[in-house]
């Protein structure tokens, strides 16, 4: 009897525990205050809030090969507050980022609230197109392994504006 209490009890708390959906609108490192545009939902019943940084790995181009990079962002705002089941967009800045990070690829973004458990958006261009954890890791083995990119990218600025759109908010 005292099992089957104490499963209900962790599966409650399993359901009420802050969970955070999060969806990268701009990645900008030219933009000076603010580069990485960010919007965050916490999805579970329960208040909680963003810690005040962002971390990133990436792999750049630096003398015709690729390397992995690491930076870290801060959080712009002050009121990182995030009530449930409410979208708040938020900006940070990246304290240092290498010279080929606008080329930067299969991107990882880790998303940390006070309570809960961390929140990771992968992408793999300046596309900005979250991928599954499968996926992502499919690719980038391949990549290390052969050094090809996937090949269904936008070739334009408009096709990847517009592969941006078709996208929508969520």
């Amino acid at each position: 009897m005292q099992l089957i209490e104490w499963l209900l009890r962790f599966f409650a708390w399993i359901a009420r525990r802050p969970t955070l959906k999060i969806r990268i609108v701009e990645d900008d490192p030219d933009r000076n205050p603010g580069g990485l545009v960010f919007e965050v939902e916490n999805v579970s019943p329960t208040n909680t809030s963003l810690a005040p940084i962002v971390k990133s790995r990436f792999w750049f181009p630096k003398r015709g090969e690729y390397r992995k990079g690491r930076t870290v962002y801060d959080v712009r705002e002050l009121n990182r507050e995030l009530p449930p089941f409410r979208a708040k967009i938020f900006t940070a800045s990246a304290r240092t980022l290498p010279l080929g990070y606008g080329f930067a690829w299969f991107r990882v973004f880790e998303f940390c609230p006070r309570r809960g458990p961390r929140s990771r958006v992968r992408v793999r261009n300046a596309s900005l197109e979250p991928l599954g954890v499968l996926r992502f890791t499919f690719e980038l083995w391949r990549f290390r392994l052969t050094g090809i990119v996937q090949r269904a990218t936008p070739f334009t600025l408009d096709e990847m504006e517009a592969q941006k759109r078709s996208r929508g908010p969520h």
